[in-house]
């Protein structure tokens, strides 16, 4: 069933989610996941070296070291505890990292290209014209998300991406984070709409001050069904959004 339209006063960016909101979350969990697992031991043994995934693997080895009580760990008790994170979608920075560095060989090499809902780039044009800046908070490292948006299936769309926010920042779940963000990006929290289909990060954005909006895809039943008892303005697409811009911004 189609939503009604909503609207937002005042906006200057809009900060968004990519699963599950701008794109399929079956393209991150049936596709990303599993050839980033496959390919774990591969990169690693080719990549031992590397300082980032010698960090990397530091934390996750001590991670599984600590759950065991063991008194030290390999980079095969690091690779375990990776591959059990993937499996379980744990968002540990040193998982997300990783991943990033694999998934590039895939996106490089024309192994798969991400997903975009079809409503996704012809709004983000709209928005650039009103003069509203865009950009993404996910749990996926910076490197991942800008490789994701240069390898999609809407071609290379990097450059209509002004910033990008990951685990860095802190917890999609708290407060915090997007007070942070507000911070980095110098505008008020409430010029900030922030677009996601999961309820927890909408009511931390919107404690934190900025206009929230729950993307509920139709084709997923149940963000559909949990839709209804949003505390947020609900949408399925982006075209059901009316964003108004702030009256300082500049238009294109």
């Amino acid at each position: 069933m189609p939503t009604a339209s909503v609207t937002f006063e005042n906006i200057s960016f809009v900060l968004m989610d990519i699963e599950g909101t701008i794109s399929d979350v079956h393209f991150v969990k049936d596709v990303l996941f599993p050839y980033s697992a496959r390919e774990l031991r591969n990169f690693v043994a080719q990549n031992r070296t590397s300082p980032m995934v010698r960090a990397c693997l530091k934390d996750a080895g001590q991670a599984k070291a600590q759950s065991t009580a063991a008194p030290s760990f390999d980079d095969e008790t690091a690779i375990l505890q990776l591959l059990e994170w993937i499996k379980l979608d744990v968002k540990h920075p040193a998982l997300k990292t990783i991943q990033g560095l694999i998934w590039r060989k895939g996106f490089t090499e024309n192994v798969f290209r991400a997903h975009l809902y079809p409503d996704v780039v012809s709004q983000w044009r709209q928005w650039q014209k009103q003069g509203l800046r865009l950009g993404i908070y996910s749990s996926g490292s910076v490197d991942a998300q800008k490789l994701f948006f240069e390898y999609s299936v809407e071609g290379n769309v990097l450059a209509m991406l002004e910033a990008h926010f990951d685990l860095a920042v802190g917890s999609k779940k708290e407060t915090s984070s997007y007070a942070q963000i507000a911070d980095q990006l110098q505008l008020p929290a409430r010029q900030i709409l922030f677009l996601s289909d999961i309820e927890a990060e909408l009511d931390a954005a919107k404690n934190s001050g900025l206009q929230t909006s729950l993307v509920a895809r139709a084709a997923d039943a149940a963000f559909t069904d949990a839709s209804r008892l949003s505390k947020h303005k609900t949408v399925h697409s982006l075209s059901d959004l009316r964003v108004a811009a702030n009256p300082e911004v500049k238009k294109i």
